[in-house]
C-alpha cells in the first residue's frame, strides 16, 4: 500500500476585489490529453463593459503541413504529431454579494477556427455609481433600480469564462506516435485586454507507459470577497474550489481529505493572524458518479472506479483495465457567519488530499 499526501491552499481575501479585466483563475497545468471526448482545461475572470467580443487565435506550435486557421494540440518534439481540437466556451455571471451563479450563454460558443470570437453580453465589476437614488444602479441581485440599495454599476460582480477542447476526427496520431507530451497556446483579445493561454496534454499512450497520473486544479478565485464566501452557507450551495482527477493502469486507489496532513481530521478552518473561520468540505464524485458527500472526520475515502479500454497496436490487441476517480471539491461556512463582525484581515486555510494506493 503506497500513500501519497497532496496540499492544496486557498487563500480568501475578506475585503472588495478588484481584479484586471481579465485573468485567470487557475493555471492551466500539464494534464491528460483525452482524444476521445470534451474536457475542461480552464477558467478566466472578466470584470468591464458589456457587449465585448474577445477574439481567440492561435499561435503555435503549429503541426508541420497544416493550416494555421484551426487549434490544435501539437506534440512538443514532433511538429508532425497533432490533434485537432475545438473550444468550448461557457460563461456564468456571479452576482454581488447574493452570491448566485447564472449561465449567461445557454448554447455554448463553439470556436472552430483561429480568430473566432465570443462576446461578453453585459457589464461586470464591483464599481459604484456616484449618486445612488438619483440614477438607476444594480442591487445585489441584478436588479435595476433606484434607491440606496441601486448602488451597482453593473449587474454582476464577475464574469467566468469556462473553456473546455473538444478533439476532431482530425488528427496525426496513429500507434505509438500518440506518446508524449503536446503544446497549444492560445492568445485571448479584446477592447483594452490582452492574456496568453499555454497548454499541455499528454496522450493516452503516454499515461499506459508512465502507470498513473493524479492532478489536482484550483479552481475557486485566488482571492474571495467576504461577502461572496458567507452566501456559501449549506451543504446544497457550496463554493466550487477545486478538482481533482486520479487514472492508473496499475491500481486503485481511495482518496481522501484531511485538515492536517498526520490524521484523517476534518478541523477545516480559514485562519488569519488574529480570527480564525470553520468551514464544512464536500466532495462531489463525477466518475464513478455518486451524491455529493461531506467530509467527516475518519472519513472512509472515496475509491476508484475500473473502467475496460481495448489497446490496439499493428500486430495485436488487448483489453486492460484503467483505475479512475474524479470530481469536485467545494466547501460551505455556517449561516451564523453572516451575524458575525470579523476583522478585514487575509485569511488563508490548506487542504490535504490522501492518495492510498491498493
Amino acid at each position: 500500500m503506497k500513500v501519497l499526501k497532496v496540499v492544496v491552499s486557498l487563500l480568501l481575501l475578506l475585503t472588495p476585489l478588484y481584479a484586471n479585466s481579465l485573468e485567470w483563475n487557475l493555471t492551466a497545468n500539464t494534464t491528460d490529453l483525452n482524444l476521445f471526448s470534451s474536457q475542461y482545461v480552464g477558467q478566466l475572470i472578466y470584470q468591464g463593459e458589456g457587449d465585448n467580443p474577445i477574439e481567440v487565435t492561435n499561435i503555435g506550435p503549429l503541426p508541420y503541413g497544416e493550416a494555421s486557421e484551426r487549434f490544435y494540440y501539437t506534440h512538443q518534439n514532433e511538429s508532425n504529431r497533432w490533434q485537432r481540437v475545438l473550444l468550448e466556451v461557457t460563461l456564468r455571471g456571479h452576482r454581488h454579494s447574493s452570491g448566485k451563479v447564472e449561465i449567461l450563454n445557454i448554447d455554448n460558443r463553439l470556436l472552430q477556427y483561429s480568430g473566432d470570437s465570443f462576446t461578453i453580453p453585459i457589464g461586470a465589476g464591483p464599481d459604484l455609481i456616484p449618486n445612488p437614488g438619483f440614477v438607476e444602479g444594480y442591487n445585489s441581485d441584478g436588479v435595476l433600480g433606484r434607491g440606496s440599495n441601486y448602488h451597482y454599476r453593473y449587474p454582476y460582480q464577475f464574469i467566468t469564462i469556462e473553456l473546455a477542447v473538444t478533439p476532431t476526427s482530425d488528427n496525426n496520431l496513429t500507434g505509438s506516435s500518440t506518446q508524449g507530451i503536446y503544446e497549444s497556446n492560445l492568445h485571448f483579445s479584446g477592447d483594452n485586454l490582452a492574456l496568453i493561454l499555454s497548454l499541455e496534454g499528454r496522450s493516452r499512450a503516454e499515461m499506459v507507459a508512465e502507470g498513473h497520473t493524479f492532478s489536482i486544479e484550483m479552481v475557486a478565485h485566488e482571492t474571495l470577497p467576504f461577502d461572496q464566501l458567507i452566501e456559501r452557507d449549506s451543504f446544497t450551495n457550496t463554493l466550487r474550489v477545486g478538482v481533482i482527477e486520479y487514472s492508473s493502469f496499475e491500481t486503485g486507489a481511495t482518496v481522501n481529505f484531511a485538515s492536517d496532513a498526520t490524521s484523517s481530521g476534518a478541523d477545516f478552518q480559514l485562519t488569519s493572524i488574529r480570527n480564525s473561520i470553520p468551514y464544512s468540505l464536500v466532495f462531489e464524485s463525477n466518475l464513478p458518479p455518486k451524491r455529493a458527500e461531506k467530509v467527516l472526520e475518519n472519513s472512509s475515502g472515496f475509491p476508484t472506479t475500473t473502467l475496460q479500454l481495448k489497446k490496439t497496436t499493428s500486430t495485436h490487441s488487448e483489453v486492460i483495465t484503467e483505475h479512475l476517480l474524479s470530481g469536485e471539491v467545494g466547501i460551505y461556512v455556517d449561516k451564523a457567519l453572516k451575524n458575525s463582525r470579523l476583522p478585514a484581515d487575509f485569511y488563508s486555510t490548506q487542504i490535504y488530499c490522501i492518495i492510498t494506493s491498493w
